[in-house]
C-alpha cells in the first residue's frame, strides 16, 4: 500500500470457498516458423549472425513442434479399447534438429496400460541398435528378451518377471525410436496386437525418417 492511497477492496474478487475469480492467463504458444525465418533473414542481412541463429533455432523448434503435433494426432485414440489420456499427452522439442523432439502418449483403464514414447535421441536410439544387433534374438534361459519384428521393423522386445510388465523398442531412420511400455497384459501375443494399432511408417513419413 502507497501512503496516502486508500486501500482497494479485494474481498469480492474471492468466492466463499476462497478461490479467485480473476482471470487466468492461456498456455504459452509455440514458436512461429515464418516469423522466425524472417527474422533470422533480417539479421543475417544486419550481419548479426548469433540474432539469426537464435531465430533460425525458433523456427527448427516449431517445425519439431508442427510434427509432434500432426503425430499425436495420427496416433490412435484408443488401443484394443484402451482409451487414451489427453492430459497425459507430452510434446517437446529443444530446438536441436529432430534431435530433441519427444512425443508421449498414455492409454489406460483399470486393467491395462499402455505408455508410447517417441524419441529424436541418439544415444537411446543407438542402445537399442546395438541390443538388436549383438542379441542372438532370444534369451531361452528366462525369456526376457527376443527379436521381432513390427511392420516390418525390427523391434527389440523385453519381458519382467518381477512385475510382468512389457517393454518394446523400435528404432526407426537414424535418430528416432518408438518405445512402448505395456502393464497388465497377459503375454507376448497381446503385446503384439496392441502394437499394431501404432501407425509406424506414418511416423516414420511425418519426421522424414527412411
Amino acid at each position: 500500500k502507497v501512503f496516502g492511497e486508500e486501500e482497494e477492496d479485494t474481498s469480492s474478487d474471492r468466492d466463499n470457498n476462497g478461490n479467485s475469480s480473476r482471470q487466468k492467463g492461456k498456455m504459452l504458444e509455440p514458436p512461429k516458423v515464418a516469423d522466425n525465418l524472417d527474422e533470422a533473414s533480417f539479421s543475417l542481412d544486419e550481419g548479426n549472425y548469433g540474432e539469426s541463429r537464435y531465430y533460425v533455432q525458433q523456427a527448427m523448434m516449431g517445425i519439431e513442434l508442427e510434427s509432434g503435433k500432426k503425430i499425436l494426432e495420427d496416433l490412435p485414440e484408443e488401443i484394443m479399447g484402451i482409451p487414451y489420456d489427453p492430459d497425459q499427452d507430452e510434446l517437446y522439442s529443444n530446438g536441436a534438429f529432430f534431435t530433441g523432439l519427444a512425443i508421449g502418449r498414455v492409454y489406460y483403464s483399470k486393467a491395462k496400460e499402455v505408455k508410447v514414447s517417441i524419441v529424436n535421441n541418439s544415444a537411446l536410439i543407438n542402445t537399442y541398435s546395438m541390443a538388436l544387433a549383438s542379441s542372438q534374438g532370444y534369451n531361452g534361459e528366462e525369456g526376457t528378451y527376443r527379436t521381432v519384428r513390427v511392420q516390418g521393423n525390427k523391434a527389440y522386445l523385453q519381458y519382467n518377471p518381477d512385475s510382468g510388465d512389457y517393454g518394446l523398442g523400435v528404432p526407426i531412420g537414424q535418430s528416432t525410436v518408438i518405445v512402448l511400455d505395456f502393464e497388465g497384459f497377459a503375454d507376448e501375443g497381446e503385446v503384439m496386437t496392441a502394437t499394431d494399432a501404432i501407425p509406424v511408417e506414418q511416423i516414420k513419413n511425418d519426421l522424414g525418417e527412411q
